[in-house]
């Protein structure tokens, strides 16, 4: 999944890119096929909606915290 950060709401001509990737990512996982942000960008949820666990096929949802536009960390749910 990727995320951009504009400088403004309509200007992404400079935007910056930040590419995210789930720590326990899987072949097929279908990472990126939803993805959620706060307002102001902080938070950014992706799913996976064809993830595994164990041989099932149970999706899951990753949350990052991004405290800076080049900064994401993948918090634990």
């Amino acid at each position: 999944a990727y995320v951009f950060a504009c400088p403004t709401l309509f200007s992404c001509s400079q935007a910056s890119q930040l590419s995210l990737a789930s720590a326990d990512a899987q072949k097929d996982d279908q990472f990126g096929w939803s993805v959620a942000s706060s307002a102001d960008g902080s938070v950014v949820v992706v799913t996976a909606r064809s993830h595994t666990v164990s041989g099932l096929f149970c999706g899951a949802a990753f949350v990052f915290s991004c405290p800076t536009a080049s900064t994401c960390v993948q918090q634990s749910v």
